[in-house]
Parts: structure tokens; C-alpha cells; sequence
């Protein structure tokens, strides 16, 4: 058994120092990119021979580095620009190295080392900083929360991580050669695109369960979760809103192209070369420069192309969009609504699972909290076979 001085020490470190401890551990990443991958990298691209290639532990030298990069000694500190495989580009501009087809590494170490110093102080105010009532969640004690609560928010960080990746994975690519092959580029989206969805699932299940079984344990959060539940419908209502008023736009303008075009006017479309609707937010964030590329190849297989983005792009965008929004109402509604309802007011007593009595007391089919995650399941499967589909003919259209 742990005394309770070890206890104390525990959750202490697991509070501010493990934070610390991770982000010493994105600085030792970067600095292996700067001393090894960098000079590595651009041996192999300048077309030397395999045999003439250093050892990475000779690249730690500062006299073998200097020879790689003439700039890498001017400075005390690091100046990751000196890295980069062109001269007159700056880390702001995320523009893709036409040469290994993808994001410069110098960019992507510069990411993790000023993601790093960021963390770091963060984690050092947070472990001085007093926060109000509404923000308990932030510092209660881990060692004390519900494990079902804390698998819950770590499946929906993972979840979002997955998915962060699969955009990223075309969009920004930070592996060398990646986005020149297609097959695993495709491979690798569709995987970690039905990762996410899948624990997104994973957290909707586990965070109803905590309400069910775990709620009245968690005694330093329970006026937390007490406020968030006392707003609920206030929180539907707005959801569902968004979701009736995205799902019938988006939706009615595909009904409205399959009906003209039906009747032979093709001039009525909502199209480019008809009525057009451009999402102009979207074009104003591509006009920002962050990633600057026309047209990009290697080997004859493109790298990078920027199209303009155009009246299909804004429609197929919204019914992802409706897609993702109807997939939360129902993993939030089966969170918010799974202690009790106004049709059925001893939900909590019933469990997390139990059948429906069909008629009786008004209807009361399909309002357990695992019959919401049974229908969520429906919509993620929705959402990501669109999202495949719509990937797998961008894909095609870019190649």
C-alpha cells in the first residue's frame, strides 16, 4: 500500500511535472531532426553515394554540420530558416519542398520545439494558477476521477487527433516522398479517418456510462457536471437547429440540381458554369499564402496542386458538415438525457442498456443511452463513407 505521502507525490508530478517531462521529450525530437534528419536529408537529395554517407553520430560534430549547412554555427541560437531547402523562404509559409514532397523537415522541427517552450510554460502557470468554479474540471485531482470519465476525454483527444491527421496527412505532408504515393496516402486516411469515428463512438458510450454508474462518486466535479446537465435543452435546442438548418439547405440544393436538370434547364443549376456559390471564407483563408502552390511534380506525379475552391466544393463541405453535426446530437443527447427524461424520469435506475416498452408510457423505443450510441454508429458510418468517397475522387481529380 502507498503511504500517503507517496499518494501526495504522485499527484503532483501528475499534475505539472509529467507535462514538463513530454515536452522535453518534442525539444529532444526536434533537436534529433536538426542533427540528423536535416544533414541526412540533404545528402541523399544532393545524389551522393551510398557509401560516402556519414554516420548519424558523426553529424553530432559541429565542424561536419557546419559543412552541411554554412549557416548552422552563425548564432547561439537555433535559426531554423538556415535549414530550409531554399533560400528566401520563411517557416510562416507552409509551402510544400518540391523535392521530397512534402513540408520542409526544418518546418516541421521548428513546430515541435516552439510547441515545446509553449507547453512548458503553460504547464508551470497551471501549477500556480487558481481557477474558478466553472474550470473545476481542469484541476481535479486525476487519481480520483471516474475511470470511465477519464477514458471518455481521452478517447475524445485521441479521436481528434486521428482525424486532424488524416487531413493533414494530404494536405500538409511532413513525410518525405509521401505525398507522391497515392495508394498509401489513401490507405493511411481512410484508416485513421474510421480510427476517429470510432472512438468518437468510444467517448459518447463511456461518458454515458460515467453519468449512469460513476455520478455521484465525483464529488469534486459534481456541481460541474450538475451545471452542464441543467442547460441541457437550452444545448440541444441550439444543436438541433444548426443540424435541421444545415442538413435542409445543403441537402435541398442537391434536390434542386437533380430537379432542374430533370426538366432540361441546366442554366437553373447551382454550379460553376450557372448559379455559383463560392465559399468565400474558404478562398479567404487559401488567399493567406499559408500553403502557396499551383503546381507541383515529381516524377510526374503531383505533389501538391491548390484548385480553386468552387460551387461543388461549398456543397459536398455542408453536407459533411450536417454529417458531423448530427453524429454529436446524438452522442450528446444520449450523454445529457441518460440519468433522466421527461418521459422517463428513473432512466438511472433502469442502467445504461434496457428495452423499450414499445406504446407504453407514450412511446419510449430507442432512448436508452446505448440505443443513442446504436444510432450514432448509423451516422459515422455516414459521415466517413461520404468523406472516402468525396477523398477518393479528389485524389482522382488531382491526379
Amino acid at each position: 500500500m502507498l503511504s500517503n505521502i507517496s499518494v501526495n507525490k504522485l499527484t503532483t508530478t501528475s499534475t505539472h511535472h509529467l507535462p514538463i517531462f513530454i515536452n522535453f521529450g518534442l525539444i529532444s525530437w526536434s533537436g534529433h531532426m536538426i542533427h540528423i534528419s536535416l544533414p541526412l536529408n540533404k545528402i541523399v537529395i544532393s545524389g551522393l553515394s551510398i557509401n560516402l554517407v556519414p554516420y548519424p553520430h558523426d553529424l553530432l560534430f559541429l565542424s561536419t554540420m557546419s559543412k552541411i549547412f554554412p549557416g548552422f554555427s552563425g548564432s547561439a541560437l537555433v535559426d531554423f530558416n538556415v535549414f530550409l531547402p531554399y533560400s528566401g523562404s520563411s517557416l510562416l509559409g507552409l509551402s510544400i519542398d518540391p523535392t521530397i514532397g512534402s513540408l520542409s523537415i526544418a518546418a516541421s522541427s521548428a513546430h515541435h520545439y516552439y510547441l515545446a517552450i509553449s507547453c512548458i510554460i503553460a504547464a508551470l502557470l497551471l501549477r500556480n494558477l487558481k481557477l474558478s468554479a466553472p474550470s473545476r474540471l481542469l484541476v481535479a485531482d486525476i487519481s480520483k476521477l471516474s475511470s470511465n470519465l477519464t477514458l471518455s476525454l481521452s478517447l475524445v483527444l485521441f479521436s481528434s487527433g486521428s482525424l486532424v491527421f488524416a487531413h493533414h496527412s494530404y494536405a500538409v505532408p511532413v513525410y518525405p516522398f509521401l505525398s507522391i504515393d497515392y495508394t498509401t496516402l489513401f490507405s493511411l486516411f481512410c484508416h485513421h479517418i474510421n480510427i476517429g469515428a470510432l472512438l468518437i463512438l468510444g467517448a459518447g458510450t463511456h461518458a454515458s456510462i460515467f453519468l449512469v454508474r460513476d455520478y455521484f462518486t465525483q464529488s469534486s466535479i459534481k456541481g460541474l457536471l450538475t451545471e452542464i446537465i441543467s442547460h441541457r435543452c437550452i444545448l440541444m435546442g441550439h444543436l438541433i437547429y444548426a443540424s435541421i438548418f444545415v442538413g435542409l439547405h445543403s441537402f435541398g440544393l442537391y434536390v434542386h440540381n437533380d430537379t432542374v436538370q430533370s426538366l432540361g434547364r441546366p442554366e437553373d443549376m447551382f454550379s460553376d458554369n450557372s448559379i455559383q456559390l463560392k465559399p468565400v471564407f474558404a478562398i479567404w483563408i487559401q488567399c493567406l499564402g499559408l500553403i502557396n502552390i499551383d503546381l507541383a511534380t515529381i516524377n510526374s506525379k503531383v505533389i501538391a496542386m491548390t484548385q480553386e475552391l468552387g460551387t461543388a466544393d461549398f456543397m459536398v463541405h455542408h453536407i459533411h458538415a450536417f454529417n458531423i453535426h448530427v453524429t454529436l446530437l446524438i452522442l450528446i443527447k444520449g450523454v445529457l438525457y441518460s440519468r433522466t427524461s421527461r418521459l422517463i424520469s428513473d432512466k438511472v435506475e433502469l442502467g445504461w442498456r434496457y428495452p423499450c416498452d414499445g406504446p407504453g408510457r407514450g412511446g419510449t423505443c430507442q432512448v436508452s443511452p446505448y440505443d443513442h450510441v446504436y444510432l450514432a454508429a448509423f451516422w459515422v458510418y455516414n459521415t466517413i463513407s461520404i468523406a472516402v468517397f468525396h477523398y477518393a475522387w479528389k485524389m482522382q481529380s488531382d491526379v
